[in-house]
């Protein structure tokens, strides 16, 4: 399985390299549109029976490994534990006096805005996260990993400081889903995320300013993980008499 998600990944990132050089004349909105998609496709043919277990609370082990289940009860510790991403930026940002909020009078929080940002939060998380888990089974620590690379090679076109951003946030958002909260939840915190960032608030960091925030952000973002994992995450215990 796991090497199933390596060529999947493979394949994708050289369709995405591909439309993003304009071999075929796409724009950039049509080309995060079909490479969303062909995730989306690719994490469906990749769970296969068990996307019934996104909606359904699975009742026995996932994956093969019981500690990969999820519940609806953790699913609402993890939307409470969610805004701690936002707090390391915004220390950041208020000590260095550089958070600017945007104008509430602009069109903010449009239909489409929201549409793409769930589009892609959802596609995202159910490759790199559910889909990642699956692949790799009982050896979380692996799949994790996996996830990580694979995210940040993604984003690195994007440029290396933003590739360092999308892996702390997404060790945050696979810290949720391993503590038992919902993958389509996380999804939503995802979105919501992206949504703040882009729409609510912005960091004024530039040049070298942001490869420093960028290393700021993934170090605070991987020791929130950790805690959150250590403290809230389901161990093997809890299932021994279930």
């Amino acid at each position: 399985m796991h090497i199933m998600f390596a060529v999947t990944f493979f394949l994708f990132v050289a369709l995405a390299e591909t439309l993003r050089h304009g071999v075929f004349g796409l724009n950039p909105s049509e080309i995060s549109g079909m490479t969303t998609a062909v995730l989306m496709g690719a994490s469906v043919l990749l769970l296969r029976g068990d996307v019934v277990s996104l909606l359904r609370q699975p009742k026995e082990s996932l994956y093969g490994e019981p500690t990969l289940k999820w519940s609806w009860g953790r699913s609402v510790l993890g939307l409470f534990l969610a805004p701690l991403l936002l707090v390391g930026p915004i220390l950041y940002g208020v000590s260095l006096i550089q958070i600017n909020f945007r104008d509430f009078g602009t069109a903010f929080l449009t239909q489409s805005t929201v549409v793409q940002a769930l589009y892609m939060a959802f596609a995202y998380e159910l490759f790199f996260r559910e889909t990642a888990l699956k692949a790799f089974g009982g050896a979380v620590s692996v799949g994790v990993l996996a996830s990580s690379l694979a995210y940040f090679t993604m984003f690195l076109p994007h440029g290396f400081a933003e590739a360092m951003i999308a892996v702390g946030c997404g060790l945050f958002f696979m810290s949720l889903r391993l503590i038992g909260m919902n993958i389509l939840l996380v999804a939503l915190v995802s979105a919501a995320n992206t949504l703040f960032w882009s729409q609510l608030m912005t960091i004024g960091v530039t040049g070298e300013t942001q490869m420093t925030y960028a290393a700021y952000f993934l170090g605070y973002a991987g020791l929130v993980s950790l805690v959150l994992y250590y403290l809230f995450g389901q161990r093997e215990r809890e299932f021994v008499y279930a």
